[in-house]
């Protein structure tokens, strides 16, 4: 699928219903297998800041003169906690989110006399048909996650929308630098050892 393709599913079909109902979720989002950045095909590269970081631009631009209009409205940008933190590996990917987290922080500022909540979530593993990850406390199912983060809306500006994932987070912040580094690294090196056998089985199967 073109990327055009992309955007126009994920970006301009749902603006008519988001301006509808006064409520944007903006989950769109590309990732790549953790490699070097030299390594990283360029378009993917270029894919990843496009489509992580356009939609939720001119979605939350489109919406909020409905929204003003109306004094009432919210606004959910899904972020991640690659954001949180400096990701080796995840180079684009992860400044991308960062760039959500700050834009959200920017926004709620800029509209914080009107009753427009906007808020960021930004989760750590989520079992989903799409990832490899297995349900666990800490790898809640999609609905398990979504049924948390919703109890959140208009009481916490950031979250990581579950506890397991708050938890997580907070542990992460009380760590060194070096240790954090360490960690993720170690973490990146797994999901790229990972990534590679995938890639041979897909080949194996052509």
């Amino acid at each position: 699928m073109k990327l055009r393709d992309r955007v126009f599913i994920f970006f301009i079909n749902p603006i008519f219903s988001i301006i509808k109902d006064y409520i944007s979720v903006n989950n769109v989002g590309l990732a790549n297998d953790p490699d070097f950045l030299h390594e990283i095909d360029l378009e993917l590269n270029a894919n990843i800041l496009i489509v992580n970081t356009l939609p939720i631009s001119i979605l939350s631009a489109a919406i909020l003169p409905q929204m003003i209009k109306s004094n009432a409205g919210i606004i959910i940008n899904i972020s991640s906690g690659g954001g949180a933190v400096a990701f080796p590996y995840f180079s684009i990917y992860s400044s991308t989110k960062a760039y959500i987290n700050h834009f959200s922080k920017i926004l709620r500022s800029e509209y914080s006399n009107t009753n427009i909540i906007i808020q960021t979530i930004s989760p750590g593993h989520v079992a989903t048909n799409m990832s490899s990850e297995k349900i666990s406390y800490f790898s809640p199912s999609a609905k398990e996650f979504v049924e948390d983060a919703i109890k959140t809306i208009g009481f916490v500006p950031e979250t990581a929308g579950c506890i397991p994932h708050q938890i997580k987070a907070a542990f992460g912040m009380l760590l060194p630098h070096f240790m954090i580094e360490f960690l993720i690294k170690n973490f990146a090196k797994k999901m790229k050892d990972a990534a590679k056998i995938r890639k041979q089985n897909e080949t194996k199967q052509q």
